[in-house]
């Protein structure tokens, strides 16, 4: 992943040399990044994705499980795209259960509102100055 985000960002900018310079490195870092000596911290890895016109995101997750070998597992999980990503799953059903909650409170309150016969109440402005509230 890291290797072609690399080259897309080339094809992109023209050449390793403007890659570089639009990264503000060496450009031997980048030979370091593709012989797997080095490795890009996650704000290169982002800017690269912004070259290329990705989603950050998903991208330095996808990149960092490939470079970051010792925690590749919590980058999966923490990738937000993808059902076979079981964290994502997890997260858009709590989203979605989230919004079903709202919705229903909303609507719970309004249900009570009008069984009660409660209208919006209204603040009387100089009622409050003369109390010196205001």
């Amino acid at each position: 992943m890291l290797n072609d985000l690399i080259e897309m960002c080339k094809e992109r900018l023209g050449s390793y040399e403007k890659l570089s310079w639009k990264l503000e490195i060496a450009p031997t870092v980048i030979s370091d990044w593709k012989a797997k000596r080095r490795k890009p911290n996650a704000f290169q890895v982002m800017q690269m994705a912004e070259i290329v016109g990705f989603d950050q995101y998903q991208t330095l997750c996808l990149v960092m499980e490939e470079v970051d070998t010792k925690n590749a597992e919590q980058w999966k999980k923490w990738r937000p795209y993808g059902d076979s990503n079981p964290g994502y799953r997890r997260e858009r059903a709590m989203s979605e259960l989230s919004y079903f909650m709202a919705t229903f409170i909303v609507k719970f309150c309004n249900f009570i509102v009008k069984q009660v016969g409660v209208s919006k109440h209204h603040v009387n402005v100089q009622e409050l100055n003369a109390h010196n509230v205001v």
